[in-house]
């Protein structure tokens, strides 16, 4: 009886400790953090979105999930020109926010991510921190810890032979046109898109558009005639005052970039 009683109750110990050692292994801090989630702002528009059932990656043996899985084509519906899709989000440049405010462009005055940037860095599920490839050279301060919110801003790239830079919709001051019905609308000029400390001397070059299924006129443009064109805000199209730019090509809906080339 007395043998019988002390093996009950080392089964009971082992049972027990066997039950504590699951409940540690489970409460793995690189395990998936299930519970979070972060907010997506697009202007007026808010959107939860949960890290549960996104797909995770190895990050130097911590899980972790790629920024650009928040943001999915729901959020940001494709440009669809049938039979084909294009892919809009490279269209915005996003500013990742810690829960205590923090971001790299409104604390350190850096340029917001680019979509190809938000493909490549990783959000850590354990510490909700946010990791760039070196290779992508972007300081610190990009690496948010805490991360709470992606802002969403429209913009247009500025590419010339030696850079690519971006100008958001945010910093553009509108102002009133006659949109294609001939009724006035807000609209956005084009040439305000062309960043004084990329181009310098902006007649010195010509200057192209594409839209993102790389659409646009077969021509370039002066830097005189830029200057009558504009993005038309509610109409979400292009729009030139000068009437030798009034073709269809000239009505870009999902303007990317614009080109520009220095001038033989």
């Amino acid at each position: 009886m007395r043998s019988a009683k002390m093996l009950l109750s080392a089964v009971l110990i082992l049972s027990t400790l066997s039950y504590w050692g699951c409940a540690k292994e489970d409460n793995n801090p690189s395990a998936p953090a299930e519970t979070y989630s972060l907010w997506v702002l697009q202007g007026e528009d808010s959107t939860e979105v949960s890290a549960e059932g996104l797909p995770t990656i190895d990050l130097d043996g911590l899980q972790a999930i790629h920024v650009s899985e928040f943001i999915n084509t729901t959020l940001i519906p494709p440009f669809v020109d049938d039979p084909n899709e294009y892919d809009s989000r490279p269209l915005y440049a996003y500013e990742i926010t810690g829960a205590d405010g923090f971001s790299a462009h409104a604390n350190r005055g850096y340029a917001n991510n680019t979509w190809v940037q938000l493909t490549q860095g990783a959000i850590v599920l354990s510490t909700k921190r946010i990791s760039f490839p070196a290779e992508l050279g972007l300081p610190g301060a990009y690496n948010v810890s805490d991360v709470a919110r992606i802002v969403v801003q429209r913009k247009f790239d500025l590419v010339t032979p030696d850079t690519t830079a971006f100008v958001e919709f945010r910093t553009v001051t509108p102002v009133e046109v006659t949109n294609h019905d001939g009724l006035p609308e807000m609209a956005l000029p084009l040439s305000r898109f062309v960043d004084p400390e990329v181009i310098a001397t902006p007649e010195a070059y010509a200057y192209n558009m594409r839209s993102v299924d790389d659409f646009g006129p077969t021509e370039t443009m002066s830097w005189e005639q830029l200057q009558t064109g504009y993005w038309l805000i509610d109409s979400e199209r292009t729009i030139f005052t000068d009437a030798s730019l009034a073709g269809g090509r000239y009505k870009l809906r999902y303007l990317e970039k614009i080109l520009a080339e220095p001038l033989p």
